[in-house]
């Protein structure tokens, strides 16, 4: 269900097209792991809802409302390359700085997560930079890959959406995940064969090692 912006005459169409978005946001997340061994509980959006909501003449009306008293931003150029910067911004209430953004490729969605230490040409306000990093983990949630050996960040928000204990091997706890489907590349194309992911802490390096093996089922495995 796409976003509308309700208009009321006791409210600014602004302040009100922002609550509304923020609302969207909650209502429309999901909740992942963050890490391999961590409870099902951190919220997340998952990309292809925010891609639906920001098509052409959606985002084309947000942008009226939020910037009527300025010419608003190119919509094209925003929706494809700073779509996820912009959701970012306006759920912490910095939507004016999106022009900023703009002006700078290292700002843009490609460049997300950003690292801890604030990144050239981003305002030098340390409050609204560590807001963005605490928020952008919502928007950067990796996608799991066949046959592609990745490493995560001990604190990266993983699409598990599901996760069962099945096994104990030793001090190996064995678990059946689910991985939310816009983000699960784990079929290679043309078979329908799954694939075992498994997720390694490594404490010496502080990331997370995707591993693959071909099984009937995909299972995360946490070692300590």
């Amino acid at each position: 269900m796409l976003f509308e912006i309700r208009l009321r005459h006791d409210r600014d169409p602004a302040t009100e097209a922002y609550q509304d978005f923020v609302a969207w946001v909650d209502e429309n997340s999901v909740l992942g792991a963050r890490g391999a061994a961590a409870e099902i509980n951190y919220a997340f959006l998952p990309v292809t809802r925010l891609q639906s909501y920001f098509d052409r003449r959606q985002l084309s009306k947000l942008l009226e409302v939020l910037f009527k008293d300025d010419v608003p931003p190119d919509h094209r150029i925003l929706r494809e390359k700073y779509s996820k910067v912009f959701c970012i911004l306006l759920y912490i209430g910095k939507r004016e700085y999106i022009e900023h953004f703009m002006q700078h490729e290292s700002l843009n969605d490609q460049r997300l997560p950003f690292d801890p230490q604030r990144p050239t040409h981003f305002p030098s306000d340390q409050e609204f930079f560590s807001n963005f990093y605490k928020t952008q983990c919502m928007l950067c949630v990796p996608k799991f890959h066949y046959n592609i050996a990745e490493k995560f960040e001990k604190d990266r928000i993983l699409p598990i959406t599901e996760k069962c204990r099945i096994d104990a091997r030793g001090s190996a706890k064995f678990y059946r995940i689910k991985i939310h489907e816009a983000y699960d590349r784990l079929v290679p194309l043309g078979n329908e064969q799954k694939v075992w992911a498994m997720v390694l802490p490594f404490s010496q390096q502080n990331c997370f090692e995707l591993i693959k093996h071909r099984i009937s089922a995909i299972t995360l495995t946490h070692t300590f």
